[in-house]
Formats: C-alpha cells, sequence, structure tokens
C-alpha cells in the first residue's frame, strides 16, 4: 500500500535573506565555486583590515616621535605632512572598506551577493583591493602635497610663511584631512590646473 503524497503546505520556504545569501555547507558538503569565492573574499578583508591597522599603528608611532623632535625645521614637517596623510588614508580605506562589506559581495563576475537592491549599492570586490591597499600611499603623498601648499599659502587659506614658523599640529591636522579627502583634493587640483592652462574639463 502506497504512502499518501506529502501535501505542498508542507514544504519548507524559503526567506528573502536565505535566497540571497547561501547557505554554509554542511559537514561532508563539497562547497562550489561561488562558497569559495565568499569565503575568499571574507579572508581578504580580514587582510585589509589588518594591514591597515599595521600602517596606522606605524604611521602613528612616527607621529609620536616627529611631535617629540625637538626642531621647527622643514625635515620635520615634511616628515608629520607624510606621515598625517598616511593616517588619513588608512582612515579613508578602513571606512570604505567596512561600508561596502556591510553592502555585500560583488563576484568576479558582477553576480551581487545579496541580490542587488532597486537603489544600487558599492559593495566589496576583488576590484577594489588594490585601491584599498594603495590608499595610505596616497594619502601620504598628498600630505607632503598640504605641507607643501601650506607653506607656499597657495594651497588653503593661510598666509604664506615659512617652515620655521608653521606649528607642527597645523601640519599634521591639514595632511591628515588631506589624506582622509585624496581622491576629493586630487580631483579639486585637476580641475583648478585645468582653469588655470585654460584646457577643456572631461
Amino acid at each position: 500500500m502506497s504512502e499518501p503524497p506529502v501535501p505542498l503546505e508542507s514544504a519548507p520556504t524559503l526567506t528573502a535573506t536565505q535566497r540571497a545569501w547561501p547557505a554554509t555547507p554542511t559537514a561532508g558538503q563539497e562547497p562550489n565555486d561561488r562558497d569559495r569565492e565568499l569565503a575568499r573574499l571574507r579572508v581578504a578583508f580580514q587582510r585589509l583590515l589588518i594591514f591597515l591597522a599595521g600602517v596606522g599603528v606605524a604611521a602613528g608611532v612616527g607621529i609620536g616621535f616627529a611631535l617629540a623632535w625637538d626642531s621647527n625645521g622643514s625635515p620635520r614637517l615634511l616628515l608629520l605632512g607624510g606621515l598625517g596623510g598616511a593616517v588619513g588614508g588608512v582612515l579613508s580605506a578602513a571606512v570604505s572598506a567596512m561600508d561596502r562589506y556591510a553592502n555585500g559581495f560583488e563576484l568576479m563576475e558582477g553576480e551581487a551577493i545579496p541580490a542587488q537592491q532597486p537603489k544600487p549599492t558599492q559593495r566589496f570586490s576583488d576590484r577594489m583591493l588594490p585601491q584599498f591597499y594603495f590608499r595610505p600611499a596616497l594619502g601620504a603623498g598628498v600630505g607632503v602635497l598640504a605641507f607643501a601648499g601650506l607653506v607656499a599659502g597657495v594651497l588653503f587659506s593661510t598666509p604664506s610663511a615659512s617652515g620655521s614658523t608653521i606649528v607642527p599640529e597645523s601640519v599634521l591636522f591639514f595632511s591628515l584631512i588631506s589624506g582622509l579627502f585624496a581622491k576629493t583634493l586630487i580631483e579639486r587640483l585637476k580641475k583648478g590646473f585645468k582653469a588655470l592652462v585654460g584646457a577643456p574639463e572631461g
């Protein structure tokens, strides 16, 4: 005698979250390519945070030594500019990476996990890793540029002054802000340079 068929109502239904996020493979279940890529992206995110934390701590120690340096010469201020910009770059990269990680992942083939919402969101992906790792160096370069602009009085609304009359903390502040918003500052400088030479924007 055959058993009665199972009613359809008893079949489990998946929520929207369960359909969007793949289930963790159980013991004895072989993970598929997508599961492996998701696991690799999570490890890449953790390694990125460790790298940024290391750079931030090293730059912070350097800033402490530079502030304790009994000199107001240009080498000390230049060092503060570079290290302050590096810290700003670290903060910028960390905030951007964590925001993307909170929104989910984007696989190499362009698949968004969880599924893309009506409003596009930026997600953590392999393509962004080089930019995140380079952000502290970019911030350091922009920090040195901020120091030069501060001394020359052309980058910020400050009077021109020699390196010996500039407060070290002001160099640290402006360089940190410049590193934090390095991309915005570079875009502004590009527009200003194009306007200066009369080149068309684009």
